[in-house]
């Protein structure tokens, strides 16, 4: 019981600082019944010596969340349906702004799967609206896929910040000589009450359709055809439609591996400006992706060769040796190799990942670089950092050290952004599935412009979580 409290509170500790005192209950599902529904509350006080992280701080702000959540999980041998909603109720006196009462981090969300014989199909919606002051952007860490941009690091002290999220995918055929699959997606974001330029309405919607030939048991062929549109309220009005057209070939060559290649072609519509003023764009070109993986006894190893354009016309050739591991106590996963951009920037990408399980807790890491381009058709180099570090003190108590960065090194004057966060914390279980938690964070920002900012923060969290068959 000590561990799977030990990893709620670990999730605990770290939103307790962002003005988020309890997570989703995904950490206890092991544990759950089945249909299940969780009841989860928590209360959390936060002081904060400079929560705008300006240069010279306004003033200590203290704050008290209380945080009540419900959901429901059901899992059957052939579907998953989840869903919940949680809400926080802030009492907070700011500083230069003043004691407030608010309702903050209002969240909804729907996810359900279904497997079929020879098909799936799975759906996933989301809502959520946060008071921009207390927005973390370093909980964005934790997902490389996950976009991240220098409006993301934009510290605003008031406004809130809207997204709404829905995606459906499904896919037949999946075991016969033919099959087929379609994917759509759509991702909202909307600013209230904001007057930072880098906080800015944006849209996008993904569309895409293929279909797969199995001529053969080791042979696969694929066309998918997609669409992406981009708009957004930024000052320059930005709209850009991405197509794709792209034939795949998948062969196993013998047992252990497999070649993966494909060829396509890019084409790139962009609108930007303002009446008159307004200039149309067009840039096309190849795109293509050639990969060799091999399975080992304990984990794959694989190459990787990618090619494409970016928002900007800009071709981008990405090399990467790839190595995954089962360690005796944890797994080791590394993607590296050289990222190339046609006038823009170079270096040396990829991933690392690890973790370990300790005789009394456990240790992971998490690191990423990534060059791309933004949908400013700005050049970013991104890079992330996760370390965290538990150790059980005794059955019923443990301590946490963690460690987040996020690095934004953009070729746009006045858009470089760098963020760190130290953080500790100590949890005690209490009677009947209580758990305290306590903590202290030390947090440090740049901005190319305003320069470097620090902050200081304490917290100590009450919550609970309760679950039952209904």
């Amino acid at each position: 019981m000590r561990k799977m409290n030990r990893t709620w509170s670990f999730a605990l500790t770290g939103a307790g600082l962002a003005g988020v005192a309890l997570t989703s209950v995904a950490a206890l599902a092991q544990d759950l019944p089945n249909p299940a529904v969780t009841f989860s509350y928590s209360s959390t006080l936060n002081a904060n010596d400079n929560l705008g992280l300006d240069p010279t701080s306004a003033g200590t702000s203290t704050w008290l969340d209380n945080k009540l959540g419900l959901s429901y999980s059901s899992e059957t041998a052939t579907s998953q349906l989840s869903f919940g909603a949680s809400g926080v109720l802030r009492l907070s006196d700011m500083a230069g702004q003043g004691q407030d009462s608010a309702f903050d981090n209002g969240t909804l969300n729907l996810n359900y799967a279904r497997q079929g014989a020879n098909s799936q199909l799975s759906f996933g919606a989301k809502y959520n609206k946060v008071d921009v002051a207390f927005f973390d952007p370093l909980l964005l860490i934790p997902d490389p896929e996950n976009p991240v941009d220098s409006g993301d690091l934009t510290t605003a002290a008031a406004g809130s910040r809207e997204t709404r999220q829905a995606s459906l995918k499904f896919e037949t055929g999946l075991e016969g000589p033919f099959g087929m699959n379609f994917a759509a997606s759509r991702n909202e974001r909307r600013f209230q009450d904001t007057v930072d330029p880098d906080l800015y309405d944006t849209t996008r919607t993904n569309l895409s359709v293929g279909a797969t030939f199995r001529p053969g048991a080791r042979t696969g062929l694929s066309f998918t055809v997609s669409q992406s549109d981009y708009s957004a309220e930024d000052i320059d009005q930005t709209d850009r439609t991405t197509r794709r057209a792209v034939l795949g070939l998948s062969y196993a060559i013998n047992d252990a591996t497999t070649l993966n290649a494909s060829l396509g072609q890019t084409w790139i519509e962009e609108d930007q400006g303002i009446g008159p003023g307004r200039v149309h764009t067009e840039d096309s070109g190849l795109n293509g992706n050639l990969a060799l993986s091999h399975e080992l006894v304990n984990g794959t190893v694989g190459l990787s060769l990618a090619h494409d354009i970016g928002t900007d016309g800009k071709t981008r050739t990405d090399l990467q040796l790839t190595r995954a591991m089962d360690l005796p106590n944890g797994t080791l996963s590394l993607a590296i190799g050289p990222s190339f951009q046609s006038g823009g920037k170079n270096g040396l990408a990829g991933t690392l990942s690890y973790g370990r399980d300790l005789p009394q807790g456990a240790l992971r890491a998490q690191v990423s670089r990534r060059f791309a381009t933004n949908d400013q058709s700005e050049n970013i180099d991104t890079t992330r950092l996760n370390l965290g570090w538990s150790h059980d003190l005794t059955p019923s108590s443990g301590l946490d050290l963690s460690l987040d960065y996020l690095n934004i090194d953009s070729d746009a004057v006045g858009q470089d952004r760098e963020r760190a966060r130290l953080q500790a914390s100590y949890t005690l279980d209490l009677v009947n599935d209580w758990q305290l938690s306590a903590g202290y964070a030390h947090t440090y920002s740049d901005k190319e412009i305003t320069g470097t900012a620090q902050s200081n923060s304490v917290f100590v969290t009450l919550g609970r979580s309760v679950s039952f068959a209904p």
